[in-house]
């Protein structure tokens, strides 16, 4: 699993990324207007920039769904550091009335 450290970095990566490809696209759209280019190949452009879009909406979601897991993971450990700590306060509770009532 993912470290909760690394996910920040993966987020800017993934942005750099998607404004990468938008943007080098939307420069291959431009360069297709001034020169006699394929419509298949204006048509693959068109394409790969929608599945770009779809891709970065589907990692947005996924990182969304890792951002939610790791607060509730978060919580649990918490909870559970707490439980620990009580039932180890309980056992030295018990420790010392055993004590007391065979004194």
């Amino acid at each position: 699993m993912l470290e909760l450290l690394q996910i920040p970095i993966l987020v800017v990566a993934l942005v750099v990324m998607s404004w990468a490809v938008l943007r080098l696209s939307s420069r291959a759209q431009a360069a297709a207007r001034s020169f006699d280019i394929p419509p298949e190949v204006l048509r693959w452009q068109t394409d790969l920039k929608r599945l770009s879009q779809e891709l970065q909406i589907e990692l947005d979601d996924k990182m969304s769904a890792v951002s939610e897991l790791s607060k509730a993971y978060e919580a649990a450990s918490a909870r559970l550091s707490d439980l620990i700590l009580r039932s180890e306060e309980l056992g030295e509770d018990l420790g010392q009335e055993q004590r007391r009532l065979s004194a």
